[in-house]
Formats: C-alpha cells, sequence, structure tokens
C-alpha cells in the first residue's frame, strides 16, 4: 500500500506500507529508499549528507497513522528512539512495528529498522492514541485549517498563520511567524551579514495583502459575491512605507482596516508591527475580485 494519510509532516516518509497478514499482535511495515533528491538533505548536511535520524521516527508515526484502525493514531509518547546506524543516500529503510492495544484507545508499538544490508539503523518503543483531537484552543478567531479555507494561496505563499481578532467589514488582526526555514532564505550563504536576513518586503506587502482579502471576506459588500468561480486579486499599493525590518524569530502583526468597498473593488489601509515595533504603513491597498473567465 502506498496510501500517504493526510497530516502535517516533513516528508512522504514511506514509499509503501503493508500489515502482516497473521494472527496475534498487528504487524505494521513500511519501507523508504533514501534518494539524492530528498529535500532535507540539502540541510543534513551539505557536505556530507545523512538522512535525518528523527524521520525514522517519522516514519513510525505515518505508518501507525495508516496501519491503525480509524487512520487517526498519533504519537503521544517515545518512551525511547534509539538511533545505531545512519542511512546515506541509496539507503532502503525497513520499518517492522508490532502494535498492542492498551486500555482506552492507546497503543503501544516496538519498532525495529534496518538498512538495505540488513543492519539494525533504530529501535524504538513508542505509545500512540486513536482518539480523535481538537485543534488548540487560543484566542484567535481564525486558525490556520480556516484561513486555508478562505484563501487560495499555498505553500509557499500562504503568508498568514492566524487571525487574532476580526471585526467583519471593519478591520482585521493576523500573525505571520517567521523563522528560518523560509524559503527565501534558502540561498543565503554561510558567511551572509545579519543584515542579509531582513524579511523581504515584497513579502511582507503580500502577507498584509493577504491579511486585508481575509478581512474583505467578511464584509457584507463582499459576501453576495463571493463563489468558486473567483478570484480577489492585489492591484495597487500606495504610500507603501517601511520603518523597520523583520527577522527570523519574529512575529508579524498586521492590523488592517477597511475603508470601503465599491462594486468589485475594495481598499484598505493598514500597519505592521513586531512587538511594540512599528516596521510598516501603507496608505491604500486596492483589490478586486474577477471571475477565472475574465482572467482567462
Amino acid at each position: 500500500m502506498t496510501i500517504q494519510i493526510p497530516t502535517a509532516a516533513p516528508l512522504a516518509a514511506y514509499d509503501r506500507w503493508w500489515p502482516s497478514a497473521t494472527t496475534g499482535p498487528l504487524v505494521l511495515h513500511a519501507r523508504k529508499v533514501v534518494e539524492a533528491t530528498e529535500p532535507s538533505l540539502r540541510g543534513h548536511f551539505p557536505r556530507f549528507p545523512i538522512y535525518p535520524g528523527v524521520f525514522v521516527l517519522e516514519t513510525l508515526s505515518q505508518l501507525i497513522r495508516a496501519g491503525l484502525p480509524g487512520g487517526t493514531a498519533r504519537v503521544c509518547r517515545v518512551s525511547s528512539l534509539r538511533l545505531i546506524a545512519p542511512l546515506l543516500v541509496g539507503d532502503e529503510l525497513s520499518i517492522e512495528a508490532t502494535a498492542r492495544p492498551q486500555e482506552g484507545s492507546t497503543w503501544e508499538v516496538s519498532a525495529t529498522g534496518t538498512r538495505r544490508d540488513g543492519s539494525v539503523c533504530a529501535t524504538m518503543r513508542v505509545t500512540c492514541t486513536t482518539a480523535g483531537g481538537s485543534a488548540p484552543a487560543g484566542d484567535g478567531v481564525l486558525e490556520h485549517s480556516q484561513i486555508r479555507a478562505l484563501l487560495p494561496q499555498r505553500f509557499p505563499m500562504l503568508l498568514v498563520d492566524r487571525v487574532l481578532e476580526l471585526r467583519a467589514g471593519e478591520s482585521i488582526t493576523t500573525t505571520k511567524a517567521i523563522t528560518a526555514n523560509e524559503p527565501c532564505y534558502a540561498d543565503l550563504p554561510d558567511d551572509a551579514a545579519p543584515s542579509c536576513f531582513a524579511y523581504p518586503v515584497s513579502l511582507l506587502v503580500e502577507s498584509l495583502g493577504q491579511s486585508a482579502a481575509l478581512l474583505w471576506q467578511h464584509s457584507e459588500s463582499s459576501a453576495e459575491k463571493r463563489g468558486p468561480r473567483r478570484h480577489l486579486l492585489f492591484l495597487t499599493a500606495r504610500g507603501y512605507e517601511v520603518s523597520g525590518e523583520a527577522y527570523p524569530g519574529d512575529v508579524v502583526r498586521h492590523v488592517v482596516r477597511l475603508d470601503q468597498v465599491v462594486a468589485d473593488t475594495g481598499f484598505c489601509h493598514g500597519e505592521s508591527w513586531v512587538g511594540d515595533r512599528r516596521i510598516a504603513r501603507v496608505e491604500t491597498l486596492m483589490a478586486a475580485q474577477r471571475p477565472d473567465e475574465q482572467l482567462r
């Protein structure tokens, strides 16, 4: 079987998986070939690529999710993770996991990972649960799953993480967390000056614009026109002033206010902050809804 269960994951951690056709404890198997094109090898490590050991645990985690009943199992405790031998380009990781049900919705799983030559590369013992989980409770008006349902952008151009406050037709406050793993930093050399890590202004504008799009989609004027065959396009920015910079580790907070919506066109203004430091402001952002047919 090669079906991947949808879940947040750093990679597709197995090429195929299957259960043993035996009675007794549930035994699951998975295999993964370490390809030279594996994105993680670019950064782990560039001079001597080694498959990240934690991805052996990720293979087990995804195998558990695929193989246990319900397809919702998640690891809740790692009792033991022992990495014995490295996996290099061309190696094939094989996982054999034995899962035993416990009280309630928990399972105890022990697993062994071997390389193509038969040598053991990892041993693991974990506890997992098949109980359905929910998003962590917080003060956010919209969590990221809801933002994805409203905005058409996807990785690496979905640049709003959470909505902190939303007043339909009036204002919105959103956040964008900046990390060192942003694609814009991928090609910076190791000796790059600290100033080189300033988050690009173009992406700050895009993140602010997406925040404005979320606000407009909740305005009374645009609600009637919303539909699957319409796209909200960024058209104009006027008076965009940069007064500071954001760096990896910062959380940018956008505050956008809706000025007016005229027909298919919306007008906003806003500010971007890092903590109590304003790093940018814009006098006018203009966007318009356009049917797919018109774009073509």
